[in-house]
């Protein structure tokens, strides 16, 4: 069984910044991965405290993702921003910049 936190938090201390051509788990190749805090031993028993980690592919193509989601993924992958919510966010980075 891959543990994949293990592999995210080597990608991640390997680089020591977050890599967008990597995918966070490999062979899956999503658009989206979508977590919430559960227990391993127990089926069905969360945490219930609403807490939601996501991590975004640039490379996925699999699964469905909101349009203005899959332009940002396009764009942080080097592409033109296209969309409003995108544009929004790279006029943001240009005037940090």
């Amino acid at each position: 069984m891959i543990d994949y936190c293990q592999v995210v938090n080597e990608k991640f201390e390997e680089s020591r910044f977050w890599d967008k051509s990597i995918d966070p788990f490999p062979g899956n190749n999503r658009k989206i991965y979508t977590f919430t805090n559960r227990c391993h031993e127990q089926e069905g028993l969360e945490l219930g405290d609403e807490t939601v980690k996501i991590f975004l592919n640039t490379k996925g193509t699999v699964g469905e993702v909101d349009e203005d989601i899959d332009k940002f993924l396009a764009y942080v992958d080097g592409k033109a921003a296209e969309g409003e919510f995108t544009q929004d966010i790279a006029a943001e980075v240009e005037r940090i910049k």
